[in-house]
């Protein structure tokens, strides 16, 4: 009797991992049968012309959209923001931004958008005219803020190096300036068009065909992600031969 138990000891060892090995398996195979079921029918499923936007699964994937407020110019009933590199009037690109924007001010009837090293100019309507990069370098500086003159000093004004100057109508040539100036200021943007500013830096979502997929391979589970599903399958090729071999020793 005792010769007995110890023949089926090593059984009852290897049934009773077989068993937990199987339970903790279980959740990621089941993961990889119903994910590969519903790959091999992208089409019927419509899965490449179907888009995810929640915004939790676009951060999940480093797609971050406009946090928090969003600064904004504005000038008269328009607004003049950036995102994605880009320069926004209202709620349409008009135009690329290389750096975070300093002010925005009106100019002879067309808006100037102040950067730290240019200004661009763009009509009411968000034409682009012309990017002047021709600025008065002080030291190296470079631009901190734009304004408008008011009194004797009427037209556009920048400061850099904490001296400010007055351009001439063209923007071309700038000289040394003093007297009050109104600055732009910059302002909470409105919701409307921060949503529609996080609309366009998150675009139209992901194809869902590649969020399947990604579940499927496990990259979708952080870069670890492909290591567990590899140990998923190791587990169930052990899961076989365990399987078999308490099988093949209870026959025998």
């Amino acid at each position: 009797m005792k010769k007995r138990q110890k023949k089926t000891a090593p059984n009852k060892f290897l049934l009773r991992w077989h068993r937990r090995f199987g339970l903790g398996a279980a959740v990621l195979v089941l993961t990889l049968a119903l994910t590969g079921i519903v790959l091999n029918h992208p089409d019927a499923l419509r899965l490449h012309e179907r888009n995810i936007d929640a915004s939790w699964l676009l951060s999940w994937y480093g797609v971050e959209g406009v946090q928090g407020d969003k600064p904004g110019f504005q000038i008269g009933e328009q607004w003049i923001s950036s995102a994605a590199g880009h320069i926004f009037l209202n709620d349409k690109p008009v135009g690329d931004a290389v750096d975070p924007l300093v002010g925005a001010v009106l100019h002879d009837g067309l808006i100037v958008v102040a950067e730290p090293a240019r200004l661009s100019l763009f009509t009411a309507q968000g034409i682009f005219v012309e990017t002047l990069t021709g600025l008065p370098h002080t030291q190296g500086t470079s631009l901190h803020r734009i304004g408008v003159g008011t009194q004797n000093a009427e037209g556009v004004i920048v400061e850099m190096g904490g001296s400010p100057f007055l351009g001439d109508a063209l923007l071309s040539q700038w000289t040394p300036t003093e007297g009050p100036v109104k600055w732009s200021q910059a302002q909470p943007l409105p919701t409307i068009y921060r949503d529609a500013l996080d609309q366009f830096v998150r675009g139209e979502g992901l194809p869902l065909y590649r969020v399947i997929l990604d579940i499927h391979s496990g990259r979708f589970f952080t870069a670890w992600g492909p290591w567990v599903m590899d140990l998923a399958a190791l587990i169930l090729i052990a899961l076989s031969f365990s399987g078999f071999w308490v099988w093949f020793s209870r026959r025998r």
